[in-house]
Order: C-alpha cells, then structure tokens, then sequence
C-alpha cells in the first residue's frame, strides 16, 4: 500500500492562511512608516533610518524545536538557534550584526535549563561578533504548561562601506549564478512537519538510525549554522554581491522567490550539491513530495548568494576556506516569473 503523503499543514501549520493573515495586516503596519522607513523587498530584516544612518533589525525564535531540544537535553543548542534564526536574516540584508537580544518564558524557571539556553546564546553572539545586550525573563505559571520554554531573539545590525544594504530585486538579472552554502541540518525551521513524521512514523528518537552511533533526536537537534563569518568573508573579499538568501522558513523554494526579480526564474540543480544525511534519511522515508520537502526545509542549502557569472570562481574560491562546503546549484534565468524551479 502506498504511504500517504504527509505535508506541512497536516502538521498544524498553514503558510497561505498565514500569509493572508499577514496581507490583511500589512495596512495596519503600512500606517506607522515615515521617513524613518526603507523599503526592503526581500524583508529578511527591517530597515530604518536613523540620524542618517541605516539599520537592519529582525526577530526570530525557536519554534517547536524547542520540544525536541527539551527531550534531548540540547537546550545549549537552543541558544544558538535563535541566535542564528536572527542574525543570519540580518546578515542575508547585508548588514554587519551589532546587538542581540533574548527573550526566555516559562511555567516554572528551571535554572539549569536556563543557564544551558543563554550559555549557547552567549557564545553564538561571541561567534558572531554580536553584543549580547540583555533581554526579558518570563515566568508565567498556568500559561505554560510544566517543562515547557518558548526563546525568542531580536538583533540590530548595521551598515557600511563593506556592509552595504543589498538590493537584489534591482540587481540580479539573468545569467547571474546562484551559490548555495550547505546546512548543518533542517535548521530550525519546518519542525512541526519533523515531528509529525516522528510521531507519523513511530520513530524512536533516542535510538540512532542503522549505519549511525548517534541518537535520531540529537541528529535533528543539530544547531542553525552561524553565517556571519561566511558574509564578513564575502563582503570583505569580493565586489559585486547581488543578493544573500538566507533559507528559513518556506525553504528553498519561497526563499530565493524573495530575493528574484518578476522576469527571471531561479533554476536549482539539486544534483549539484549534497545534502546532511539525516536530512536525505528523514525526507526521503518520510513520503512528502519533493515540491512540500523544497517549499518546507532548507534541503541541505543554509544560505544562498547571487553573483555574477563573472565573479564565479572568485566567490567560490573564498568560499572553499570556511570549513563547511559550497557548490554553484543554478543560475537565473530569463523569460521567467518570479518562480524558483527545482530541475529534476
């Protein structure tokens, strides 16, 4: 019998009555803006004007991660993804990241938990040349139900000669190589989803997968990737940046949407690049269809870079000093919508 194929909103999540949600809002919002306002089509940060300078702020958090954290005793890696959920959006407007923010609820305070989360906070602020400021503890007993944490970050980031405000919807145009810099695992978006195939497929999350000395759980629990030091390098190293994309939430799909321009397409290769094995493990026994897997997980691509074909080789070769791997996964085409294409 054939499995049934499980999506994201089986799962409890709807993206498109989320995003009519956000339409309906966006009104609301609209009617606050004033000079201080710059508009940011790509909007992986909001941009402000202040005293003639421009600034990126974002705000993220854990989401339902923070379950699978909690039953694993990862809570320190919890800290570094919301670090990583907000900086790297930061990052992906072209900003240097300057200050960071947490914001911790909870039933009950569990100390130890808590020291765990602010400890990966910290040190992923250190990583990333970002101030921890401080932030917000909430205890709220009868709102959260005992054990459970919610972790939320906010960041400032600022811009410079080298750290200039991108303008992809302006800038890239067909031709233009697309540069995909590999996950360290789904990150921490699209969880919902993971733990509806856990729960789906009777998964034992504490034992580990054939051919693997570690936990399924911990696997998942792999912390979001840190790309400040990817984009200081790039914004120091090469001209000519046309667009970051940092793949979060709507994975791959709905992430380089974001950045293209109406008249082109962005066609990705998934030949041309490898994937985490848990990622490969988990999508591929799952029975989601590759169109939900690309619309949902970062599918082995953390962040993305847009540059011209001439600038190529040169972006690669800075690249290939990180320790962690690149690949060109496609380019833009024309003639297009707007549309990214998964070539099979």
């Amino acid at each position: 019998m054939e499995r049934k194929k499980i999506t994201y909103k089986d799962s409890g999540v709807n993206i498109e009555k989320a995003e009519d949600s956000l339409r309906k809002i966006k009104s609301l919002v609209s009617a606050t803006h004033d000079k201080r306002y710059v508009p940011n089509k790509a909007g992986y940060s909001g941009i402000v004007k202040i005293s003639d300078r421009n600034l990126a702020l974002s705000c993220d958090g854990v989401g339902t991660k923070t379950l699978l954290h909690l039953e694993m005793g990862t809570e320190n890696w919890a800290g570094q993804d919301c670090v990583g959920m907000v900086l790297n959006d930061i990052c992906a407007s072209g900003a240097k990241p300057d200050v960071f923010l947490d914001y911790y609820a909870t039933g009950k305070l569990n100390t130890e938990v808590f020291y765990k989360v602010i400890k990966g906070i910290a040190e992923s602020c250190s990583i990333s040349e970002t101030v921890l400021l401080g932030g917000e503890t909430a205890e709220m007993p009868g709102f959260y139900e005992k054990g459970e944490i919610d972790i939320v970050g906010f960041g400032l980031g600022s811009f410079t000669d080298k750290y200039k405000l991108l303008d992809p919807h302006e800038q890239i145009e067909p031709g233009d190589i697309v540069i995909g810099v590999s996950s360290s695992g789904f990150h921490s978006n699209g969880f919902s989803l993971v733990r509806k195939i856990i729960e789906e497929m009777q998964i034992d999350i504490k034992q580990p997968r054939k051919g693997s000395s570690t936990p399924i759980g911990v696997q998942l629990s792999e912390p979001t990737r840190l790309y400040w030091p990817l984009t200081k390098k790039v914004c120091n190293s090469i001209s000519g940046i046309k667009g970051f994309s940092h793949v979060t939430g709507g994975g791959m799909v709905r992430n380089f949407e974001r950045i293209i321009p109406e008249n082109v397409n962005c066609l990705i290769k998934p030949s041309s690049f490898s994937r985490p094995t848990i990622v490969d493990w988990l999508v591929s026994r799952s029975g989601i269809s590759d169109q939900e897997a690309y619309k949902t997980f970062n599918m082995g691509i953390g962040f993305g870079i847009i540059i011209s074909k001439e600038k190529e080789q040169e972006c690669l070769k800075c690249l290939s000093e990180l320790p962690y791997p690149s690949w060109k996964i496609g380019e833009i085409s024309n003639n297009g919508s707007g549309k990214v294409i998964i070539e099979n």
